[in-house]
């Protein structure tokens, strides 16, 4: 009963769904989603609320475990940006060789 009790206070406590959403952005840069990957993380920890004074253990956990999704994002995102980036480069590349893509090149299709 006490780790129902637990899932509970987690699932309803003001930084879940700023957790939630980390993760689902860390999933979604994963799996290549370049939309996700553009997208701010400043915004996705959304307002803070006022710690009280005395701030819980899961008050402290939660803040800490946002904040570790939010690095561990934007650490991902590092190396996709960077192949993402080098792909445009190819891609640029391979135009100016072949002229296709360009003005006096083949028209894209």
């Amino acid at each position: 009963m006490e780790e129902e009790e637990i899932k509970k206070k987690i699932s309803c406590h003001p930084m879940f769904a700023v957790s939630k959403a980390t993760h689902l952005h860390c999933l979604k840069i994963c799996s290549g989603d370049q939309e996700a990957a553009s997208s701010d993380l400043d915004q996705l920890q959304g307002p803070r609320a006022k710690q009280p004074a005395n701030p819980s253990d899961l008050d402290l956990f939660m803040e800490a475990h946002a904040a570790a999704l939010v690095a561990l994002a934007r650490e991902i995102e590092k190396p996709m940006k960077e192949a993402a980036a080098f792909t445009e480069l190819v891609y640029r590349h391979l135009q100016s060789v072949t002229g296709v893509g360009t003005a006096g090149g083949v028209e894209d299709e």
